[in-house]
């Protein structure tokens, strides 16, 4: 029996419920259990979805360079940086981290500065510059 079914029980008991009451507590609490076990989208398809999400806009980057579309490159590539930092913030709010939210910027940031140096692009330097 489930903690609550016991308080119900006990409150039943006491008379402070009627049966009525006591049926509708039941059907709520059931129906709740069975609306929380449905499959949902958790946390690590989120997480992978975000990462995905950076991985190739880098990676479509990476293919127009290598086919001489280097206005397209640099487009794709600072999609990326910019889905680093969406990245970033919604990994900290998918596990409720209370850390202090401009950390957040400075990873965001380093992320930025680590594409300049590899890319030397305007887009990655005015993002890191930015951040």
């Amino acid at each position: 029996m489930r903690d609550w079914e016991e308080a119900l029980e006990r409150w039943r008991g006491a008379e402070l419920i009627d049966r009525g009451v006591a049926e509708r507590i039941r059907a709520f609490e059931e129906n709740r259990a069975v609306e929380s076990s449905s499959p949902g989208l958790r946390w690590p398809a989120i997480v992978a979805l975000v990462l995905a999400m950076v991985a190739v806009f880098h990676a479509g980057g990476a293919i127009a360079a290598a086919r001489n579309g280097e206005n397209l490159a640099i487009v794709l590539h600072g999609l990326g940086t910019a889905s680093l930092g969406a990245g970033i913030f919604l990994s900290a709010q998918i596990f409720n981290l209370q850390a202090h939210w401009p950390s957040g910027v400075m990873l965001w940031a380093a992320g930025a500065w680590i594409g300049y140096a590899l890319r030397r692009d305007w887009v990655q330097f005015g993002m890191a510059a930015i951040l």
